[in-house]
């Protein structure tokens, strides 16, 4: 359960159901208290996993390098990804409220996933890698202002897919090509939800990377499990409707059906 729960077990629903549907910030909430363990365990590890990558691009981006992240930062995503996408399928299944002990549901899913990680993990670690490098070389006084925009764009648009990218990796095993085309068709299909979820995570990361040192311990306590919380709770139904998450995650409902 979570923080303020008796049963420290893990994840899922415990005493008696609420049958009442809550939506919003209800809703936010009860996954935050039922299930705090697990989030804050799953997105520990994110953390955790993440930090050489961080290091590999300060390194280069502090040396003015850009050939050593093509070695760091590859790798350094493909440590991460599994991990980042550990802490999507535990929302995901706090979204679906599913029972069970969250090590091992997590320990079974990362196994599942860890394969499918690694490209994703490998590309999408370069391209940010380089988006980052490039803003932090350019000097805004003299920059072109169509050039910082589409930097800018860039950043936003690579942000999008991967924001719906990371669910797909965690609920099914896809082909890299045939997962990114999908995250790209629902960026266009669902362009107010994509617009909000995309823009929601770069204020937080940016704030957290502008206001650093200052923001470690919100980091250290937030890390990656609220933003994946919060940007699955606004893509959730999509996801649903699209992917069949219900039954993709294979467990059964109350009825026995």
């Amino acid at each position: 359960m979570g923080l303020f729960y008796p049963d420290l077990n893990g994840m899922g629903p415990g005493g008696t159901p609420d049958l009442r549907e809550k939506r919003g910030l209800a809703r936010f909430w009860e996954i935050l208290t039922r299930d705090t363990w697990g989030l804050l365990a799953s997105g520990l590890l994110a953390a955790v996993s993440v930090v050489p990558y961080v290091i590999g691009n300060m390194v280069s981006i502090d040396s003015h390098a850009l050939l050593p992240m093509f070695i760091t930062a590859p790798l350094g995503g493909m440590l991460a990804v599994p991990q980042l996408c550990g802490a999507a399928d535990t929302v995901l299944r706090a979204l679906r409220d599913e029972p069970g002990f969250w090590w091992r549901t997590y320990r079974r899913a990362w196994k599942q996933n860890v394969k499918g990680c690694l490209l994703p993990g490998a590309v999408g670690g370069l391209l940010f890698a380089i988006q980052i490098f490039i803003l932090c070389q350019i000097n805004v006084e003299t920059v072109d202002l169509l050039l910082l925009f589409a930097m800018l764009l860039g950043v936003f648009v690579a942000t999008a897919i991967a924001t719906w990218l990371l669910p797909q990796l965690a609920l099914m095993d896809l082909p890299t090509g045939r997962a990114v085309l999908n995250a790209i068709l629902l960026s266009i299909r669902h362009p107010l939800k994509t617009l909000v979820a995309t823009l929601l995570q770069l204020a937080y990361w940016g704030l957290i990377v502008m206001a650093f040192p200052d923001t470690l311990i919100l980091f250290v306590l937030l890390n990656f499990w609220l933003p994946t919380l919060v940007v699955e709770m606004i893509l959730y139904s999509d996801l649903d409707e699209t992917f069949g998450i219900e039954e993709s995650l294979g467990v059964p409902d109350g009825d026995g059906e």
